[in-house]
């Protein structure tokens, strides 16, 4: 559910599609009796502009001849956003006397951060000055708040520029660790993550919006590297006898070994071809035998049910063709003796796919099953499969409990389309539907770390397209959206823990003053300050719910028709307190 959170000040949830809501009960009927309002002089009517309402209107209006004044009338949710209203007003007046032009803003919040950062109860100043950041996009408007907030707050700093930013950062703090350096480049990511315990992306695209190759290296291909440098980095550190906790990822299944081999003791099997539970009693009429038909021999000493094909050294390989709607195959085998997944995330699933969906099944030692569809691209790629994202395929099965998987499986089971049994003809265009082939190179688990190691800092999709205003712009856009959807899957994949911020339109304002919405659902278009999403760059870095978390964020804005009094909580913390935690306690992890 959306969550409003003022910077340090207040917090308030709002609706999530789907979610939970609690409307405010309907107001009992008013009962009659006599009201004498004061009329406002001359003064109050000439200080208030015309046509606009104020929260003292609101209550006024409940006085209406012949009505009683009930508190219960009253609209606390109206007149909270009118009261917030009225204040930012103020606010903004009082902070633009003596500003000469926006660019104080930061002098501003660097002396608001300096008071801050005493009252902090939370900051450990043993840990911030033994946690080194490295900053990527340090020379931008994010980077260049955050850098100078981790400095206040004793942390040690590290920045990767570009050099043809040399001159954007010499204006960054003398204290900070300046490398210089391209995200597309692999080894220039390998020596900025060199001894770094956290790293927060914040780059932006370099150039006009439109051109393919620099998006493609700030959205995408950069988040590879940095993730793929720190995993390497993880795994040299751990061959050295000083793991630091990320990567080493559990494995679960090493297809490439001999114990996955033919005849080894975890070998996948092919363990089912036929019609599937979903096929109704005319298919099953109409294709009788497809349970011993259904899958094509696809090498030598295929039987006609089907066969897995290994590769020695190149993994498993599960593959064939259905010839029955209503069709599946299943490939599976047994865990690993002795293998405990208590305490995991979930799996990652290094394959090649066809482009086709899979279904991976997990059964438990008390013999439930549970499912979770997913999208083999085509090409090698990781695939993370999240436990709290399997569902069960039986009603009143219980919560999955990781530690009491057995047993893993893959299904396949064709989309559309119906071919002959004998496979020599099939209906024009679902060819390949029909035939399938997924590589599987291992399974390797996640470990639930207690903090996120990676902060991205992505964009409101929503609040990109809400930009857009030709058919040029709009294309632009989209493959935009794609590549940064990209990179956030990348690093979901990667195994590292993660946090991905998606803020809406930037603006150059003070941070803190202002109520804050977070969200999930890509329905955020409203601006935000650089400085706010700085600040919650800072607090997700050591937020546990913050770990492996997807969500929006921008200022706090009037909701739809028909929402407006949804609003679930309000949480008023004093400057020492951590809004970030409530403000995400309610969203979903995983995403």
């Amino acid at each position: 559910m959306p969550v409003v959170a003022a910077g340090g000040a207040r917090t308030s949830l709002l609706p999530k599609h789907g979610a939970r809501r609690t409307a405010r009960a309907a107001a009992p009927a008013r009962r009659a009796r006599t009201v004498v309002r004061a009329e406002p002089d001359e003064k109050q009517r000439k200080a208030k502009p015309e046509g606009e309402q104020t929260p003292a209107d609101d209550l006024a209006a409940l006085g209406e001849e012949g009505a009683d004044f009930n508190l219960e009338d009253i609209n606390p949710i109206q007149l909270g956003r009118r009261s917030r209203k009225a204040f930012d007003d103020i606010w903004t007046r009082f902070s633009s006397l003596g500003t000469p032009s926006r660019g104080a803003s930061r002098m501003y919040d660097e002396q608001l951060d300096m008071m801050m950062v005493a009252s902090e109860a939370q900051l450990d100043p043993v840990r911030t000055a033994s946690t080194r950041v490295l900053v990527l996009g340090g020379a931008g408007r994010i980077g260049k708040v955050l850098i100078r907030k981790l400095l206040l707050r004793g942390y040690q700093v590290r920045a990767m520029v570009r050099v043809e930013d040399r001159d954007e950062a010499d204006l960054l703090p003398r204290k900070v660790d300046l490398t210089y350096g391209d995200v597309a480049n692999y080894e220039d990511c390998r020596r900025a993550v060199r001894g770094v315990d956290k790293v927060v992306y914040c780059k932006d695209r370099e150039g006009i919006l439109g051109i393919q190759a620099d998006m493609f290296i700030v959205y995408e291909d950069g988040v590879r590297n940095v993730a793929k440098a720190i995993l390497d980095q993880a795994a040299t550190q751990r061959r050295r006898g000083r793991d630091d906790g990320r990567g080493g990822k559990p494995v679960v299944a090493l297809f490439g070994s001999a114990d996955y081999q033919e005849g080894g003791k975890y070998a996948w099997e092919l363990e089912y071809v036929g019609l599937g539970a979903a096929a109704s009693p005319l298919q099953r009429k109409m294709y009788r035998g497809a349970d011993t038909a259904a899958l094509a021999p696809v090498k030598e000493k295929a039987t006609p049910e089907g066969k897995v094909v290994r590769r020695a050294g190149a993994g498993l390989l599960f593959g064939g063709t259905i010839y029955s709607r209503g069709g599946v195959a299943r490939c599976g085998g047994p865990l690993k003796a002795g293998l405990d997944l208590g305490g995991t995330e979930g799996l990652v699933l290094r394959c090649g796919g066809d482009g086709q969906p899979y279904t991976f099944w997990v059964t438990t030692r008390d013999g439930h099953q549970y499912r979770q569809r997913f999208f083999a691209s085509a090409g090698f790629h990781s695939v993370r499969l999240a436990w709290n994202f399997f569902r069960p395929a039986s009603e009143g099965a219980p919560p999955l409990d990781p530690s009491a998987v057995v047993h893993m499986s893959i299904t396949f089971e064709p989309r559309t389309g119906i071919a002959a049994q004998d496979g020599k003809a099939v209906v024009e265009g679902t060819e390949n539907r029909l035939s399938f082939a997924l590589q599987l190179g291992h399974i390797k688990a996640v470990k639930r770390a207690p903090e996120a190691d990676f902060v991205l800092v992505s964009s409101a999709a929503s609040a990109l397209r809400a930009a857009a205003t030709d058919k040029e712009t709009a294309d632009a856009v989209e493959r935009e959206i794609r590549l940064r959807l990209n990179g956030e899957g990348v690093l979901r994949s990667s195994g590292l823990a993660y946090t991905v911020i998606r803020p809406g339109p930037l603006v150059e304002e003070p941070g803190g003053f202002r109520a804050l919405v977070f969200d999930q659902g890509n329905r955020i278009s409203q601006s935000i300050s650089a400085a706010d999403v700085a600040d919650i760059c800072l607090r997700s870095m050591h937020d546990p719910l913050a770990r492996n978390k997807t969500f929006e964020v921008c200022y706090e804005y009037t909701p739809e028709q028909g929402l407006e009094t949804y609003e679930l909580v309000a949480h008023l913390p004093d400057r020492s307190n951590n809004y970030l935690s409530p403000a995400l306690a309610t969203l979903e992890s995983n995403t």
